[in-house]
């Protein structure tokens, strides 16, 4: 497997707050996977700390406590027990600094990925999506105001685009209280792409153009590399005012 990762302060916002991650082992068991982007947000530099925080905890976890998983035997249950621990006390230790240095909070989106079987886990609205031969899969479900009134089918998607209060969030890591991180689980063929990424970078680009961008031709890491840059610069000159940020992992 490869991957790229890409990442941009968008056409607006001075500092980038979004934090991404990408790591790979091999195992007896065969190759482990770990791809994350955490969108920060708070004052200053609050937001930037908040994602960065909980990026550097991920990579202590895959790199200290994965693979002791493994040799137990991994599971879809010992995962999920697992990063659900390490959320509670990223959560707490992220309040904390918010109660002291000013609010913040930061999104989670993550995939772990084993032995053909894929786990990804959901905190906020960045999101994880799956690009097969038939198509773009969104593997994840928003923890958004919007997203609970398309739910309740009180809104319409193309009015969730334009909805006052699209940007609220029902949870984040950081935010104080109980924080439930939503999981799926499912199997991937060769050759699939995740994408792991910000709500920037998928504000003005459809799953049919990440379909398009991050197809069957893009099969060195260059090409994924290119692949991942355009589809940023697709939101740049849309004029997107978020930060933007992916990482790509082609199977």
């Amino acid at each position: 497997m490869y991957h790229a990762i890409c990442s941009d302060r968008g056409t607006v916002k001075k500092i980038n707050q979004d934090s991404a991650l990408y790591k790979q082992a091999s195992t007896g068991n065969g190759d482990l996977m770990l791809a994350a982007v955490c969108d920060g947000m708070g004052g200053l530099r609050n937001g930037e700390v908040a994602s960065g925080e909980m990026i550097k905890a991920l990579a202590a976890w895959f790199d200290n406590y994965l693979p002791l998983l493994v040799k137990g035997g991994i599971t879809d249950e010992v995962l999920v027990e697992s990063l659900n621990r390490l959320i509670t006390d990223e959560d707490e230790r992220i309040t904390e600094y918010g109660e002291e240095n000013g609010e913040c909070g930061t999104t989670l989106a993550a995939v772990v990925a084993y032995g053909g079987k894929y786990l990804c886990v959901n905190v906020g609205d960045s999101r994880v999506y799956r690009i097969t031969d038939d198509g773009t899969l969104q593997l994840t479900h928003d923890q958004t105001v919007v997203q609970q009134l398309i739910d309740s089918g009180r809104i319409t998607r193309k009015q969730a685009e334009i909805h006052p209060d699209r940007n609220i969030l029902l949870q984040c890591v950081g935010a104080g209280g109980d924080v439930v991180p939503e999981y799926g689980i499912g199997e991937y063929e060769k050759g699939d792409v995740f994408l792991v990424c910000s709500d920037g970078f998928r504000h003005r680009l459809a799953a049919e153009e990440m379909k398009q961008i991050f197809g069957v031709r893009v099969d060195t890491e260059k090409k994924l590399k290119a692949a991942a840059e355009r589809a940023v610069e697709v939101n740049m000159q849309r004029k997107e005012r978020d930060n933007i940020t992916v990482v790509a992992v082609r199977m």
